[in-house]
């Protein structure tokens, strides 16, 4: 299991994206920037592992209403773009790249999955998405727009790791 979640494509990325360009930390930004090599002691990040499982499943469940969708309207149509790489410009002559989880033909939003415990829930609930998270969502609106589509509004979706679905 560890080998696999250190090896994993997610693990491996080098290159900064709409995830990281947005952190709070400008040392951080800059080290990515500068490909920095980051540290190889830590442990491998399981709770990022269940995150990207929860993305799988939901990347299914979204394929699935497309068909659905496409024969409730008649119109062949897909309703939703799952897992699609957008560029959301440049830096330093580098693409901003990343894979957006979920994009709403119908209603113009961008949708980003995030799993997360009780207590940084409730911190959420309190005090909303932090900046880097509203930073993220919105490079991938501007990704979505830099592809011809209309973007209307851009959706952080909290998902309990632990407990229910209605925490």
């Amino acid at each position: 299991i560890k080998n696999r979640i250190v090896n994993h494509p997610r693990s491996l990325q080098e290159r900064i994206g709409p995830s990281e360009i947005g952190h709070d930390c400008a040392r951080r930004i800059g080290y990515k920037l500068a490909n920095h090599p980051e540290r190889t002691d830590q442990r491998p990040n399981w709770k990022a592992t269940v995150g990207t499982a929860v993305h799988s499943w939901l990347e299914d469940m979204l394929d699935q209403d497309n068909l659905s969708y496409a024969e409730r309207t008649g119109t062949g149509e897909e309703r939703w773009y799952v897992e699609t790489k957008v560029n959301a410009g440049e830096l330093n002559g580098e693409d901003i790249e990343g894979s957006c989880d979920a994009y709403d033909r119908v209603t113009g939003t961008v949708l980003d999955w995030k799993t997360c415990g009780p207590n940084i829930l409730k911190g959420y609930r309190k005090i909303g998405a932090s900046n880097q998270y509203k930073k993220q969502a919105h490079l991938y609106g501007r990704g979505w727009a830099r592809k011809g589509l209309t973007v209307r509004h851009v959706m952080i979706i909290f998902l309990p790791r632990d407990g229910e679905l209605d925490d």
